[in-house]
């Protein structure tokens, strides 16, 4: 269960510094085409910009700023994929205990994730959850195929990146 919490967390990660980065190198790039020569130190500045922005957000921006289609659209399965691994670990780094019944999950995006990587009920053959306190989040960071799935998912997005 730790290692597939870190990988996860890790994937996330990755990705978000990978846009983090990227969008630095273009805001910089534009500041010195753009910008007077006093001005660059603040037109290169994305602090204001990448605080509190969604990853769908950023990707937008840089695909806007480099003039490129692949604009973040949640029917693509790279982009959906990867909104529910990033849906993931914001589950597991901020859980919350609410009761839920068996078989259900606190976001249909982590039910897309159980979909693909569990091999038991209510996605396949016996139910995951046989005693009270047994939760789904425990059930799918147990599940050997989770940390290939997150890993192929990142290695997709950042490929189109």
């Amino acid at each position: 269960m730790c290692r597939a919490t870190a990988v996860v967390t890790n994937c996330v990660a990755y990705i978000e510094g990978s846009l983090n980065e990227k969008l630095q190198r273009l805001q910089t790039v534009k500041a010195f085409q753009e910008a007077e020569y006093e001005e660059i130190d603040a037109a290169c500045d994305i602090s204001s910009f990448k605080k509190f922005r969604k990853i769908r957000q950023k990707w937008n921006r840089i695909k806007n700023m480099e003039g490129t289609g692949n604009k973040w659209d949640e029917k693509n399965l790279v982009f959906s994929n990867f909104s529910s691994l990033y849906d993931l670990r914001n589950e597991v780094l901020h859980y919350k205990c609410d009761y839920l019944e068996a078989g259900e999950v606190p976001k249909e995006s982590i039910k897309s994730i159980m979909h693909q990587v569990c091999d038991e009920q209510p996605y396949g053959d016996k139910p995951y959850r046989k005693q009270l306190n047994e939760s789904w989040c425990s059930y799918l960071l147990m599940q050997k195929s989770l940390c290939e799935w997150s890993i192929t998912t990142t290695k997709e997005l950042k490929k189109i990146l």
